[in-house]
């Protein structure tokens, strides 16, 4: 190779180089120079970055995201027909805390054994599967791998999957004394308080999609309880007509390997708790029990009715999963009488997995209504149209056609958000960034 050669190839290597590199790296003496440089996303602390990068799914994540500091953003637009539980923003300040219980008790679970901390809901799936001694198809499309050694030697009938919505290990500490019958499972089963979520932001419906598929927000698309489908719209995730995972959940795999035999059922708030079953992946004809209930009476009547129908009666593995909202003392109250109730209907074969989608601890400085974000950030863009399509927990979706009739960039919208301010003038956001910058994160 010829001297010529050799540096056009160095030189090509230079130009190929991504921004955040360079800003990182600061070739010459730039950061002497020009003081700290501030590139969006790769600023914030790696670990939240990671968890950020895990939450997000390009074409479904928002077009603007952003990271709080003192202040937390409350609610979503459009608030008609959203989810009943919203989900929280990633916070830098105090950073977010993604704790969350994971116990597995009853048929099924080896004696003496743990969940080790720091486990992950996307291992739920991929343990219950081996508890099952069920061998899943496509192990490639999902980053979850099983919890070792919690599999015991016999084989449960009914898995009754039970998931806490909005509640994290922060708020049992916060109120040590209302969770009595959690922490028996706990003591007695295989349980940690130290899993982790795996991904931000702390969204219900997607973190209940990761129970049930085994994988990231970032691999199944659900990306929150509303994401852009691939219409350019922003939908309510599980609504009909919605884009559905792109992974199937433990449960699709056991009606295509059992023909449609197991019982699967969903007992939850509103239609965004699918993810934990999923329905349909492989056949539109899943005849999968869905089932929605205001409060714990009406959940628990819910699932008396289906136990009866047969549910943990034969040796074909059955799935139940509830999906409960509320205080944490009537958490664990419904928790205590949704477990009795299923011992009872199954003879005591019923595997227990317990779990919850992660707890928010607000700011200090104070609180902002979603509604008053996005008439903030409009007035920062100062356009005639109004270019915010959503505002949801983690960021904002834009109408892109609106944006480009009125000349607005992506830039000018992260902007904005940056120049939002909460009560007292103290900003809203300590970072925001446009999504092609998480991919882009691995150069940071």
């Amino acid at each position: 190779m010829t001297r010529r050669a050799t540096i056009l190839l160095v030189v090509a290597a230079i130009v190929a180089v991504p921004s955040v590199v360079l800003q990182a790296t600061c070739p010459g003496d730039s950061c002497a120079r020009s003081g700290p440089v501030h590139t969006p996303f790769c600023s914030l602390p790696e670990d939240l970055r990671s968890k950020i990068a895990a939450g997000y799914r390009e074409g479904r994540s928002p077009d603007v995201l952003a990271v709080t500091g003192g202040i937390g953003v409350v609610g979503s637009v459009p608030a008609a027909g959203s989810p009943t539980s919203v989900g929280s923003w990633p916070s830098a300040s105090p950073p977010t805390d993604t704790r969350t219980p994971i116990v597995f008790w009853g048929d099924g679970v080896r004696e003496a054994s743990g969940v080790p901390a720091g486990a992950e809901l996307r291992q739920l799936a991929p343990t219950i599967a081996e508890i099952l001694r069920f061998e899943r198809p496509f192990p490639g499309v999902r980053s979850g791998r099983a919890i070792p050694d919690i599999a015991g030697p016999d084989v449960p009938r009914l898995v009754l999957e039970i998931v806490w919505k909005g509640v994290g290990t922060a708020d049992l500490e916060n109120d040590p004394d209302a969770w009595p019958f959690l922490r028996g499972l706990v003591s007695s089963g295989a349980g940690t308080l130290a899993g982790e979520v795996g991904s931000l932001p702390l969204d219900p419906s997607a973190g209940l999609t990761t129970i049930g598929t085994g994988g990231l927000p970032a691999e199944h698309g659900i990306a929150g309880g509303w994401f852009r489908n691939d219409g350019g719209e922003v939908v309510a995730a599980w609504a009909n007509g919605a884009p559905t995972s792109v992974i199937a959940t433990l449960p699709d795999d056991l009606d295509r390997a059992f023909a449609q035999r197991p019982l699967i059922g969903i007992v939850g708030t509103d239609p965004g708790d699918r993810g934990i079953v999923g329905s349909g992946w492989y056949d539109v004809r899943d005849r999968d029990d869905r089932m929605t209930a205001a409060d714990d009476r009406a959940r628990l009547r819910a699932v008396t009715r289906l136990l009866g129908d047969g549910y943990g009666r034969d040796d074909v593995p059955d799935v139940l999963a509830v999906a409960m909202d509320g205080s944490v003392r009537s958490l664990d109250a419904e928790l205590r009488r949704t477990v009795r109730a299923a011992r009872s209907a199954t003879g005591g074969r019923v595997l227990v997995v317990m779990t919850a989608t992660g707890g928010w601890i607000p700011g200090g400085s104070g609180q902002v209504e979603a509604s008053d974000l996005e008439r903030i950030v409009e007035t920062e863009i100062d356009t005639d149209e109004p270019l915010v399509q959503a505002v949801v927990p983690g960021g904002l979706y834009l109408d892109q056609g609106a944006m480009t009739a009125a000349g607005v960039t992506g830039q000018i919208a992260q902007d904005a958000a940056l120049a939002a301010r909460g009560p007292g003038g103290s900003a809203i956001f300590v970072d925001a960034f446009q999504g092609f910058a998480v991919p882009f994160g691995r150069y940071c």
